[in-house]
């Protein structure tokens, strides 16, 4: 009773220890894509390259929109981006469309990538400030309810804050854990199965 709490505290800190030690040595990364290229986007990408525990290696920043991220960051339109997804390319999108950029254009990239194994946030621009002096977001995201309510979670990634709309589950420690369940629960089926069907053999026979 008291020491599990203990233990597993430990654990937790154990595993975010190591991983961020893993992570800045370029080990146990993602790829990152981000759908954008404006002002926001580049803040983004910026932050991660600073934050190399965040376990991310940005492949790029892709909009049908242009800009200018420049070269050496710009990698295409966004069915480029979906293209990559789909293939098992791009791990993470962060979607980041600057403010005022069509609403219509957010929803259908996500509805794109709804068929791909990316885990898919939406970025919200928290560094602007209304005349009152309070912070308040510019970004428009899409019809979240029209996504799967029990994948969005808030998130924040050394400052951005972003909204998950789909997350894979085959990544890191919890890929590993749902593969584990995955094992255990089909063994124990086959294993219950398995005196029914030598029955119904038996009585075949």
């Amino acid at each position: 009773f008291l020491g599990a709490p203990v233990l597993l505290g430990l654990w937790r800190i154990g595993v975010r220890m190591s991983l961020r030690w893993a992570r800045a040595h370029g080990f146990n990364t993602r790829t990152l894509a981000i759908a954008g290229s404006g002002d926001l986007a580049r803040h983004v990408a910026r932050t991660v390259a600073r934050s190399p525990w965040m376990g991310f290696r940005v492949v790029g920043l892709f909009d049908d929109a242009g800009g200018d991220a420049g070269p050496s960051t710009s990698q295409g339109s966004l069915d480029a981006l979906v293209d990559r997804a789909r293939t098992g390319a791009v791990d993470v999108v962060y979607i980041a469309f600057p403010p005022g950029q069509a609403e219509w254009q957010a929803q259908e990239l996500v509805r794109k990538l709804g068929d791909s194994t990316a885990s898919v946030y939406l970025v919200q621009d928290r560094r602007s400030r209304s005349a009152d002096g309070e912070q308040s977001s510019r970004q428009i995201l899409p019809d979240l309810w029209r996504v799967d309510v029990l994948q969005r979670r808030r998130v924040d990634l050394a400052g951005i804050k972003a909204v998950s709309v789909y997350e894979s589950p085959f990544f890191g420690l919890g890929g590993w854990i749902k593969r584990m369940e995955d094992i255990a629960i089909s063994g124990v089926a086959l294993l219950l199965l398995a005196v029914p069907m030598i029955a119904i053999a038996i009585g075949v026979k």
